[in-house]
């Protein structure tokens, strides 16, 4: 599912925890798998109930990350999905912007 999310919105990456937040699926980084995010901000708010977005800065630049959380059963959180888009020249072309 994160591999097809992946691709139909062009995304630089989606990653999934688990309600601990444990990082179950990494498309971008598949080695991240088990890697502990509690206690990252978005994901933590995520788990918490609510979405969450933000820009964070990473080797690749800054990205525009939005994170939330996963329900089941009528309000279970059973983790969250975080996806990415790196500001860089291909979201220039696509929103239109030149330099």
């Amino acid at each position: 599912a994160a591999e097809r999310l992946y691709k139909s919105f062009d995304v630089s990456s989606v990653e999934i925890v688990d309600a601990k937040g444990i990082t179950v699926a990494s498309v971008k980084n598949p080695d991240a798998h088990g890697k502990d995010k509690s206690s990252d901000a978005l994901i933590k708010t995520a788990l918490g109930g609510s979405s969450a977005s933000g820009i964070t800065i990473t080797e690749d630049g800054f990205v525009i990350t939005a994170s939330a959380p996963i329900d089941y059963n009528e309000g279970q959180i059973i983790g969250a999905i975080t996806a990415g888009i790196a500001i860089n020249g291909a979201v220039n072309r696509t929103i239109g912007c030149q330099h």
